[in-house]
């Protein structure tokens, strides 16, 4: 007979496996799916190799208003950057997670590998100064924070989120992975010049969320700094370095929008993010 053809059933939170860790664990929660590689490492390979559990939560598509084909992408890059970090060929795999009826995440294991998760939630890049871009009708994180839109919808048409739904998103994650310390970024004007907008929103949407999140005071949070760190002293050097840059290029075979070697990177603001990683204030 016929065979019916196969789907893909969303599970429920409640349902997720490789939640619990016996060791530490961070929940990064970034804007962008190199973020937590510019920003935050060489922290999060450190701790991968000391054997603690790591779940980073990615926000924003990264779409920079493209189609599918390049925001996918960046999410396989992702995927090839912690396996990098792993020292692992193993493949990823990836669930459909149920938040409500109108929210629906992406959740990305290595195959036997429960200490590593990447929480893809596909909101809309909001651009540079937070005004979106017209292919998902000018959206953005800073426009949800400021009212100016009341939803933000997912770039693959699956969700939609207000401000306290979102908030109230991220809070849920904490109480899943029940971290041993959350890292974000900072909502800080950062330094010498304005960061991402979806940076900042970023770092303020998890500080509600840190907030409303129960055993907070039992985690930590940590904030990183963005653009334009490029001009402090140098301080990810060595072996460090060289782990960083690894994984950023593992990173960049999959993201044709940034260099693809040390030359070519130069000395600009994302080659001077590999030099530098830079704890700082919320805001």
């Amino acid at each position: 007979g016929k065979q019916a053809a196969a789907t893909i059933v969303p599970i429920s939170l409640d349902e997720l496996p490789n939640v619990s860790c016996a060791q530490q664990t961070s929940l990064n929660i970034v804007a962008h799916q190199d973020d937590d590689l510019l920003f935050m490492n060489p922290d999060i390979t450190n701790e991968i190799k000391a054997g603690d559990c790591e779940r980073t939560v990615y926000v924003t598509a990264g779409d920079a208003g493209n189609t599918s084909l390049y925001w996918l992408g960046r999410e396989h890059g992702s995927e090839a950057a912690y396996s990098r970090m792993l020292g692992s060929n193993e493949i990823w795999v990836e669930r459909i997670v149920r938040l409500s009826d109108s929210q629906y995440i992406v959740v990305a294991n290595p195959r036997g590998n429960s200490k590593v998760s990447l929480i893809f939630m596909r909101l809309p890049d909001g651009n540079v100064r937070g005004g979106g871009f017209k292919q998902t009708h000018n959206e953005s994180l800073k426009s949800l924070l400021t009212s100016e839109h009341k939803t933000l919808r997912s770039v693959d048409g699956q969700s939609s989120y207000t401000a306290a739904e979102l908030t109230n998103a991220l809070a849920s994650l904490m109480r899943v992975y029940n971290p041993s310390e959350v890292q974000t970024q900072s909502s800080l004007n950062s330094l010498r010049a304005n960061d991402h907008s979806d940076h900042q929103s970023v770092g303020r949407f998890t500080t509600s969320a840190y907030a409303q999140y129960e055993s907070h005071g039992a985690a930590p949070i940590r904030y990183f700094a963005g653009y334009q760190i490029s001009p402090l002293p140098e301080n990810v050097l060595g072996v460090e370095l060289q782990h960083k840059y690894d994984e950023c290029l593992e990173y960049a075979k999959f993201d044709g929008s940034v260099c693809r070697s040390v030359v070519d990177c130069g000395k600009g603001t994302y080659y001077g993010s590999f030099l530098h990683r830079q704890y700082t204030n919320p805001n």
